[in-house]
């Protein structure tokens, strides 16, 4: 079985897809139907092994936060490891493949908006010939607690202290019973103390009152995100609090005035995350965080008067957590020496399975020196890395793809 997980502080969702393509949750003794197998109150790396352990997968995709995905990637491993397969990637590249799952979307940016327990998130994604990537400058986040808080605002309000008992209620109703309790109400202001979730005692205006300070931080998170950006944007609802009719109404009214698209999420909202790893795990989507073949870089340089090309292979594939691969041979770096550019054309062209790309600025490249040859993927866009031999700062070039290969 492979199957897809959103790693969340309060519940760890997971999901598989089913024999039609479509991604579906995945049963589980202790799961809570819309929200996921709670924590507990456990680290993260053992409430993820507790969450699989009746599974028993063969294959795993993790989401995570993309902040601290290397912390992340070294705690999946310490318990994963000999267990399954496994890869981790960031939340919203897996909220992006959710978006990608009927085919190619139109190339642009995708702005994710996470409604956790932990905190609230907002991610921007550039979309360009096949690759994924979060723009780190455009995204923002309110770290406070958000689902949570709204929880204890929730209890505190029906004068009760236990989670279980409105993790039952919610359990009970369906986004849809809510929205209909909802119109009722607003249609007779009389009966606002009816119960929002059809049943127990979590009346309509009170919980909606706890959700005000709430959606005041989703709508300064959306607008202080959407200024950032200069640039025609998508917007998709994730997380938890995404199942809550009223958070995901607000933001979609918001990203209306904004003149934003809202892109269309499955019905279980809070697992579109988990759908999108999941449909990495089963290869229907391409994760497009990093190059899908082995790179090599032809390079091209005057070396006594003569022009000289050499192949420099890579030993990995370049990712968007931003770190560069270089390329060596034998585990040792390759040293790239320069000693004038050529007369024409790109010094140094990037060739992957199909494509091939080369310095967007070539006048821009270093005229002579030693380097260690990198590529890395930045914002969604690869870049060449020539780092110092001599341990000097690295310069970074942008690629663009061209399709002829003459002179390659």
């Amino acid at each position: 079985m492979r199957v897809g997980v959103d790693l969340g502080s309060a519940f760890v969702k997971v999901a598989l897809v089913g024999r039609d393509g479509t991604p579906v949750p995945v049963d589980h003794p202790d799961l809570v139907p819309g929200h996921g197998v709670p924590t507990l109150g456990a680290d993260l790396p053992t409430a993820l092994l507790n969450a699989l352990r009746p599974i028993r997968p063969a294959e795993v995709v993790v989401a995570v936060p993309p902040d601290g995905i290397d912390q992340h990637r070294t705690s999946v491993a310490g318990v994963l490891r000999g267990v399954a397969r496994w890869q981790v990637v960031g939340s919203p590249v897996a909220a992006v493949a959710w978006s990608r799952r009927t085919g190619e979307p139109d190339p642009g940016l995708l702005l994710t908006v996470d409604l956790g327990a932990a905190g609230c998130r907002a991610h921007v994604c550039r979309i360009e010939t096949g690759l994924v990537g979060v723009l780190p400058a455009a995204g923002s986040a309110d770290e406070r607690d958000f689902g949570a808080a709204f929880d204890r605002s929730v209890l505190t309000a029906a004068d009760e202290h236990d989670i279980s008992h409105l993790r039952r209620a919610r359990q009970a109703a369906t986004p849809g019973t809510v929205r209909d309790n909802l119109a009722f109400v607003a249609g007779h202001p009389r009966f606002a103390d009816m119960p929002i979730f059809g049943s127990g005692p979590y009346r309509v205006a009170p919980t909606l009152a706890a959700y005000e300070p709430l959606a005041a931080r989703v709508r300064d998170l959306v607008h202080g995100t959407l200024g950032r950006v200069s640039e025609p944007v998508r917007l998709l609802v994730t997380g938890g609090m995404a199942n809550f009719p009223p958070a995901l109404d607000r933001v979609t009214e918001q990203a209306t005035a904004h003149g934003v698209p809202v892109v269309e999420g499955p019905a279980e909202r809070a697992y579109t995350t988990a759908y999108g790893a999941a449909l990495i795990a089963t290869g229907r989507v391409t994760v497009g965080d990093r190059l899908p073949h082995p790179v090599t870089v032809r390079s091209r340089r005057i070396a006594t008067g003569q022009l000289v090309a050499a192949d420099l292979p890579f030993a990995g594939n370049a990712t968007t957590d931003g770190r560069a691969c270089f390329a060596e041979a034998g585990g040792t770096r390759l040293e790239f020496s320069l000693d004038g550019p050529p007369s024409r054309g790109p010094l140094v062209d990037m060739r992957t399975d199909g494509t091939a790309w080369s310095a967007a600025e070539p006048d821009g490249l270093p005229a002579n020196g030693t380097f260690h040859v990198g590529i890395r993927l930045w914002a969604g866009r690869p870049e060449l890395v020539l780092a110092p031999a001599d341990g000097g700062e690295p310069s970074y070039h942008r690629l663009t793809t061209h399709s002829c290969r003459e002179n390659l």
